[in-house]
């Protein structure tokens, strides 16, 4: 390796699939689902592009009409892996941290409007912090580890939630 690793501050998305390991399970006995799995993972996988995290849902917002739209444009700074039922996606960030998460998530409502017409709902965390992830895959740090323990306890929460609610 010829050049040093250092972390970058960057905004880090964890997000976990709800239900995918259920999905799985009945795609052992039903084509249907492995094609709706198939077909999701391939939808997830054009995100991978960093050219898909597009401006047009930040394009109407009254702060993007006043800052421009390009201080908003979070592509080329994007990063995204992934994985069975989790998905990371990273932005590089600089001073305009609200603009470029703001971006990220009317882009994650997006993904996660396009996946409930398939009846598919995810969860996530959502943070910033120092991280490495290239454009191969590769994704660890701090930042990481935060956004998914955001998932996680939100999980807990839900479940907590679940719990409370029959007991009562």
């Amino acid at each position: 390796m010829s050049k040093e690793l250092t972390y970058e501050r960057r905004i880090i998305a964890f997000i976990d699939i709800l239900g995918f390991k259920e999905i799985v399970k009945q795609s052992e006995n039903d084509t249907a689902k492995i094609t709706l799995l198939y077909s999701v993972l391939e939808y997830l996988k054009d995100w991978e592009i960093s050219d898909n995290w597009g401006l047009k849902f930040v394009e109407i917002e009254e702060d993007a009409q006043k800052k421009g739209v390009d201080y908003f444009d979070i592509r080329g700074k994007t990063n995204t892996t992934a994985f069975s039922d989790s998905i990371v996606i990273s932005v590089k960030v600089n001073d305009n941290v609200n603009e470029m998460a703001s971006t990220l998530i009317v882009n994650l409502a997006y993904i996660g409007s396009v996946l409930m017409e398939k009846g598919i709902l995810f969860r996530g965390g959502l943070t910033i912090g120092n991280i490495i992830h290239n454009n191969n895959g590769t994704v660890f740090g701090q930042g990481l580890i935060d956004a998914y323990l955001l998932e996680t306890n939100t999980k807990h929460m839900y479940y907590m939630a679940q719990i409370l609610s029959k007991n009562t």
